[in-house]
């Protein structure tokens, strides 16, 4: 299951108080590849609110479907260095956006961006 550790609706309790009494599936991004028959993801967009941490730090093989990311990073829910350099460590070029579209060398505040462009398959 995507984010079942960390993040905002890591929680089934907070899971309910957001999407009510009809959650969606839990999901592992494996599983989406294989059921749509996904070779090659050209772009991929991350918002699942803190949840991040897990999806970009275990369990990673999927990665090197992936051209491209940009995800929204939660700061107090894992260590933005460490997500940083797993990523590069899959072959990604990266850098970070704040929230107000400047680029920089470390996320200021709570939240900002990672973006990813793929240079290398390993």
């Amino acid at each position: 299951m995507i984010g079942y550790k960390k993040g905002k609706v890591s929680s089934r309790e907070t899971l309910f108080d957001v999407c009510g009494e009809d959650p969606p599936p839990e999901l592992v991004m494996n599983d989406i590849m294989t059921k749509f028959d996904l070779n090659r993801i050209d772009f991929l967009k991350v918002d699942i609110e803190g949840s991040e941490f897990d999806l970009f730090l275990e369990k990673t093989d999927w990665l090197e479907k992936v051209q491209k990311i940009v995800m929204e990073v939660h700061v107090p829910f894992g260590d933005v260095e460490k997500l940083r350099n797993n990523i590069q460590k899959n072959g990604f070029e990266t850098w970070f956006v704040n929230l107000d579209g400047q680029v920089t060398s470390k996320i200021n505040g709570m939240a900002g961006y990672l973006f990813a462009k793929r240079v290398r398959n390993d």
